[in-house]
């Protein structure tokens, strides 16, 4: 992800992300193969938080999606995480709740990364891991995700090729 600082930040380090702010980013592809390049480095697990009838640009259900990236973020053997609360860490919950409400009038860079991660009802986040993904280790963080995340309001599904490897062998289990 390129990390955005506010517009009133005297520390604007990093070009792209003064270009994004601006509304002047122009070098969509370049970036986009610089993601790709880092991904392709990891497993990717897709954890979805369905909010039912809610809208994941409600501000509680911001806070969700927040509690649940930064704790995503603490378990053994997560790189990172990526989705719409995680465009910068330094951004505290309320101005991420603040560019949720800002969607249509926002900043270009913001309204790509709410159309990327999040739906009609649902928020998106992807967990990158060093573990392979056809791992143990990959298979038991996917459990362990399933099973011990923090509560919300609404379901939280997780997915991915380890993801799948367990549905898999519990549907082979039951029909065999």
């Amino acid at each position: 992800m390129v990390f955005i600082r506010d517009r009133h930040s005297k520390k604007r380090h990093d070009p792209i992300a003064q270009q994004l702010i601006d509304g002047t980013f122009v070098d969509v592809d370049g970036v986009h193969h610089a993601l790709e390049n880092r991904i392709e480095e990891t497993t990717r697990i897709i954890v979805i938080l369905d909010f039912g009838e809610a809208s994941p640009l409600a501000a509680p259900r911001v806070a969700d999606l927040y509690t649940m990236s930064r704790w995503l973020a603490k378990q053994p053997g997560v790189q990172h995480v990526e989705s719409f609360v995680d465009l910068d860490p330094s951004f505290p919950l309320g101005q991420y709740q603040m560019l949720a409400v800002m969607r249509a009038t926002g900043p270009p860079a913001i309204q790509g990364a709410l159309a990327q991660t999040m739906g009609r009802h649902i928020a998106l986040l992807a967990v990158h891991s060093a573990y392979p993904a056809s791992s143990d280790e990959a298979r038991n963080l996917v459990r362990h995700i399933r099973e011990t995340h923090p509560a919300i309001q609404g379901r939280v599904l997780v997915t991915g090729h380890a993801a799948f490897d367990i549905d898999f062998l519990a549907l082979v289990r039951v029909h065999a």
